[in-house]
C-alpha cells in the first residue's frame, strides 16, 4: 500500500461498500443474482460502509494511523507481514468465492473459501502483534 494513505483507503472502502449496494439495488429492480449472492452482496455493502465510517469519524484512529503509515519501523513490519503474494491471493480468493457463489451446486465452495479467508486475516492480526512485539 505505498502512496495511499489512510483516510484514501477507507474512502476506498466506502466506494466499495457503495458498489457493492449498488449491485444489491440493481437485482432489486432486475432480479439477476440468486439469494445467497444477494445476501453477499447486500451484507458486504452494509458491514464495509459502516466499518468505513466509523475508522474516518475516529479522529485519534486516522492521527495515529497516519504516523504509524510514515514510521519506518512500521513500513518494515507491514512489508515481512503482507507481500504482493497475498494480495494476489487474497484477490483470487475474493474472486472465487463470488464466481463459485454464482451456482447454487456450488455455494459450499464459496462458503469454504470465505471461512478460509477469515481464518487468514486473524492468523495476520496475530502474526502482526508478533512482529510488533519483536521489533
Amino acid at each position: 500500500m505505498k502512496g495511499i494513505t489512510v483516510k484514501k483507503y477507507t474512502q476506498l472502502m466506502l466506494v466499495l461498500g457503495f458498489a457493492a449496494l449498488l449491485v444489491f439495488s440493481i437485482d432489486l429492480i432486475h432480479p439477476f443474482l440468486n439469494d445467497y449472492m444477494r445476501g453477499f452482496f447486500m451484507s458486504f455493502g452494509l458491514s464495509i460502509i459502516f466499518v468505513s465510517l466509523v475508522f474516518q469519524n475516529n479522529k485519534k484512529y486516522m492521527a495515529k494511523s497516519e504516523l504509524e503509515a510514515k514510521d519506518e519501523r512500521m513500513i518494515m513490519i507491514r512489508q515481512k507481514q503482507y507481500s504482493t503474494g497475498y494480495y494476489f491471493h487474497l484477490f483470487l480468493t475474493v474472486l472465487g468465492i463470488i464466481g463459485f457463489g454464482f451456482f447454487e451446486e456450488t455455494q459450499v465452495v464459496s462458503t469454504i473459501l470465505s471461512g478460509f479467508i477469515l481464518i487468514e486475516t486473524i492468523a495476520i492480526g496475530i502474526f502482526g502483534t508478533i512482529y510488533m512485539k519483536k521489533y
